[in-house]
């Protein structure tokens, strides 16, 4: 990062630390109810469990890792409001009901729309809930969080400035096969906003693992029955949907950021020249090239694009997620997902189909993600493989809409791993050296 993006992101990251602050003291005015502040937050993300939750806690701040909220970065709870049914060492359903004040023009959405990650990763408290019942007491710093399945469904999208509060409730556990503690447990939430429901997340599951069984992961495997199922699949012709393709068929990192940039015509070429529309926040540009794309492409014919998201271990959302245990977001590889979609869908010409351009999630649309191998810091680049399996018109508004299906390849160049468009079809066939992680 340059010298002037470093002291544009610093500023952001003050404006930030302050807009959080001045929300908390007008929150407290009104008399609300609220367990624990900003403050407390950053303190357990960053600083000392039993400072937070009490010296009976305090054990576990000598363990070397721990269940903690994300660093500042990417700590996006400004308070809790309720908990319900909690009490240490007792493993029962129990609920947490958080608040997250988006403030306006701030580093992960400058003037833009609401990344939809900034929607999903702020339900990010039930790594406070399940550490508040003390898994670390169980785990003894032998043991981390990582995040297995969770299913999004949207019903729109928050505005900057905006209040996003978060019904988390933990449903159940299982236990390890040694008896020894949890070695799973499973949760949901609902985002509202301004009263009204915005996301539902269900099904979500999240489990603790020693360094070993994390390593030991073969990833997303496509078996036999999977491949044949795959081979079977009818084709459908993507020509009703090239309304005006562009014909560039990659983009290099300038070309990204210049979507950053609202640089679309420049970019894709004059079939976008209109477009007036910014991409995402630099801070959270997931995708920094598109290799391939093929409009007639993949299982279905309706499209297979190829991006990269470059990784170095000193890039922001590695040292800040988490503290002493630092793993890659899965809400942030899942933005470069909508990222590339929104670029496939204007590469098309959809947008001419629209008079004015905006892109919302499908409303009731479940969005189903699976993370099967965790993305550490490292050299090296994640490759993100879209295959489009449905695109049509919505029959009450007549909008274009797009759906496909991701795999998310972590290339390490640390270990002299490699990626080629040729070698795609050995990629999640066990190969622990070609590993589909999410």
């Amino acid at each position: 990062m340059d010298d002037d993006r470093q002291k544009t992101s610093r500023e952001k990251m003050i404006a930030y630390r302050n807009y959080q602050l001045m929300k908390t003291e007008e929150y407290k005015k009104t008399g609300g109810p609220i367990v624990f502040d900003y403050m407390d937050l950053l303190e357990f993300a960053e600083g000392k469990i039993g400072n937070v939750f009490g010296p009976e806690y305090s054990i576990i701040d000598t363990y070397g890792r721990r269940v903690m909220l994300p660093m500042e970065e990417y700590l996006l709870c400004t308070r809790v409001t309720h908990v319900k049914n909690v009490k240490r060492g007792r493993f029962n359903k129990c609920t947490m009901i958080t608040e997250y004040d988006i403030p306006i023009n701030g580093p992960h959405s400058d003037g833009g729309d609401v990344p939809w990650a900034i929607l999903v990763e702020s339900g990010q408290c039930d790594l406070m809930l399940i550490s508040m019942l003390g898994i670390d007491f169980q785990c003894k710093g032998e043991r981390v969080y990582r995040l297995l399945n969770t299913t999004l469904t949207f019903y729109g999208v928050a505005k900057e400035g905006e209040t996003l509060v978060y019904d988390i409730k933990i449903d159940d556990y299982a236990n390890r096969p040694d008896g020894k503690g949890i070695s799973m447990f499973f949760f949901h939430y609902d985002c509202y906003v301004n009263g009204k429901l915005l996301i539902e997340m269900r099904g979500g599951c999240a489990g603790f693992f020693t360094d070993e069984e994390l390593a030991a992961g073969k990833g997303i495997v496509y078996t036999k029955a999977v491949l044949k199922s795959r081979s079977k699949i009818k084709k459908k012709s993507i020509k009703p949907y090239l309304i005006e393709p562009a014909t560039k068929t990659s983009f290099n990192q300038q070309d990204m950021v210049g979507l950053v940039n609202r640089k679309w015509g420049q970019v894709v070429g004059p079939t976008a020249q209109e477009l007036n529309y910014k991409l995402v926040a630099r801070k959270m540009l997931m995708i920094d090239r598109v290799t391939h794309i093929f409009p007639s492409g993949g299982a279905y014919g309706l499209g297979l694009i190829i991006g990269e998201k470059i990784l170095e271990r000193d890039h922001w959302y590695f040292p800040c997620h988490f503290k002493g245990d630092q793993v890659m977001a899965g809400s942030l590889v899942s933005d470069g997902c909508s990222q590339m979609l929104k670029l496939y869908m204007v590469w098309l010409g959809l947008h001419k189909c629209t008079e004015s351009l905006a892109f919302r999630p499908v409303p009731g649309q479940p969005n189903k993600v699976r993370c099967r191998g965790q993305i550490s810091p490292h050299k090296g680049k994640l490759v993100y493989v879209m295959e489009i399996k449905e695109i049509g018109f919505d029959p009450e508004t007549g909008f274009p809409f797009c759906k496909a299906d991701v795999d998310i390849i972590d290339i390490d160049f640390e270990k002299g791993q490699s990626f080629s468009y040729e070698d795609l079809d050995s990629f999640g066939r066990g190969d622990m050296n070609k590993k589909i992680v999410a």
